[in-house]
């Protein structure tokens, strides 16, 4: 038979390929479509969810963030700090630190005011007194992929790039910070010409050029990083990383080639500018994606990474390392964190969108696997004034809260379920959406007075967001 019969005619091809073209296209539309929705449907019921909601718009793209430790009080206002660190494509990169300005918890009810344009709390930072801005910074070698601060001595900033083979120490208390974006303040002091007809419409006019052309300044002011000390002696890129609550410090960093390289900070001459690795273990062959210290046994260390691997190992001893197995995990496991007040338990973040929860008394079976995701889970964080909460963030662009005491039918704050849509898991009493990208971080406030307050930010390329927000007290129980 001629070999042409069987070939497919070039204009039925162009056909398939403008059909598929089309299908495609359609697809993507109905993605916009179904993520405008959802973000519509947010925005009309937020002011029934949050005690307070505030949003800001980064300048760069990050995966790391966390709230420093200590907060100041000025009167009835409250002033804390959340440090980031870039990511992406970017001629510099760079830690920068955000100056939270919030009213004490017994003056939310009726100091927040809620916007009429877009019916938020807090309007969207327009509330009297609350504020969210860029404060200092501090120029960094390639993107921030992993950022800790060391529970003993927080002004110690410990980060690692996925483009390098090296953890670097920054201690923010010395170093030079980069010059202090400027504040509204600053802004409005300017030269008002008085030969103008219209005083008013000239300030504003020159205020927009200055602040414009403070902010493109800002942004594009590249800088010499200058750590106090460099981590040497990894072998491979990653970005697996953690620093102990000891005195001694350690260091654990893990890698693409299954690697996992310790250090001590005490180990550091003053002078020397860097230090080699005290020991390495090399648990498997996989990558490893996450290391976590145990909050309470310092030198207890929990790794794991690609095919459910994971193992526990004494960072005083390379050798000394046990394998966990459970039997229900699947996928690759992304993340880990230690329940804040039970040494013995970890949740554990996987590609399967489930966040298990394992105790290591027992651990081939976990005590509870948390669906509430349908992509990946890179960001798990337990509340510190709870032990049974615990707060998950995924690729689907939502943020979990989980009570792993569960919530009766009746009195669950979520839906029982619309028409034939199965009722959520009775762990599942929160789930924020207001984010437009996959979630980066997750960090929940220190202080006692804000409990329950969180940070998440997206990775959203074009207008990335700092979303600091609590559920109202309806969703809590005991918290």
């Amino acid at each position: 038979m001629d070999e042409d019969a069987w070939s497919i005619p070039d204009s039925d091809q162009g056909q398939e390929a403008k059909e598929k073209e089309e299908v495609s296209s359609a697809e993507e539309e109905n993605v916009a479509q179904d993520d405008a929705g959802r973000s519509e449907t947010w925005r009309a019921h937020w002011k029934y969810l949050y005690e307070t909601l505030i949003r800001e718009t980064l300048e760069a793209k990050t995966q790391t963030a966390t709230w420093v430790p200590g907060m100041s009080c000025k009167g009835d206002l409250r002033e804390a700090r959340i440090l980031t660190g870039s990511v992406g494509e970017r001629k510099q990169h760079y830690l920068t630190g955000y100056k939270v300005i919030l009213p004490s918890r017994e003056d939310f009810d009726w100091r927040i005011d809620i916007s009429e344009t877009t019916g938020e709390l807090g309007g969207y930072n327009v509330g009297p007194t609350i504020k969210v801005e860029p404060e200092f910074r501090l120029y960094h070698e390639g993107p921030v992929s992993a950022m800790r601060l060391w529970a003993c001595n927080p002004s110690i900033i410990v980060t690692r790039s996925a483009e390098s083979k090296k953890v670097m120490i920054f201690n923010s208390a010395k170093q030079e910070w980069a010059k202090k974006k400027p504040t509204v303040a600053d802004r409005t002091a300017l030269q008002i010409d008085e030969t103008t007809e219209v005083p008013h419409l000239a300030a504003k006019r020159s205020m927009a050029v200055q602040q414009e052309a403070r902010a493109k300044e800002w942004n594009n002011h590249t800088g010499e990083c200058k750590p106090d000390l460099i981590l040497e002696g990894l072998t491979s890129h990653g970005d697996a990383l953690d620093v102990s609550n000891c005195e001694e410090g350690i260091v654990a960093s893990g890698s693409l080639d299954g690697t996992v390289m310790l250090w001590k900070l005490n180990d550091a001459v003053k002078g020397q500018h860097s230090i080699n690795r005290m020991n390495m273990m090399n648990p498997s062959e996989d990558e490893v994606r996450f290391v976590k210290f145990n909050p309470q046994q310092s030198t207890m260390l929990l790794g794991g990474g690609d095919n459910t691997t994971m193992w526990l190992a004494d960072s005083r001893g390379a050798k000394a390392m046990l394998p966990l197995k459970p039997k229900t995990l699947s996928g690759d496991l992304n993340t880990a964190e230690w329940n804040l007040n039970i040494p013995t338990m970890f949740a554990v973040g996987d590609s399967t969108g489930a966040v298990s929860i394992i105790d290591i008394r027992s651990p081939s079976s976990p005590l509870h696997r948390l669906v509430g995701h349908t992509s990946d889970v890179y960001s798990v964080a337990w509340c510190p004034h709870q032990p049974s909460v615990l707060a998950s963030g995924s690729t689907d662009m939502n943020v979990c809260l989980w009570d792993l005491r569960g919530r009766d039918a009746g009195c669950h704050p979520a839906s029982a379920g619309v028409g034939s849509a199965p009722p959520p898991p009775k762990e599942l009493f929160f789930k924020h959406v207001g984010h437009v990208n996959e979630i980066g971080c997750i960090s929940w406030i220190h202080d006692e007075e804000l409990r329950g307050m969180i940070a998440s930010v997206d990775m959203d390329p074009e207008e990335p967001t700092l979303q600091i927000w609590r559920p109202r007290n309806n969703f809590w129980v005991d918290c």
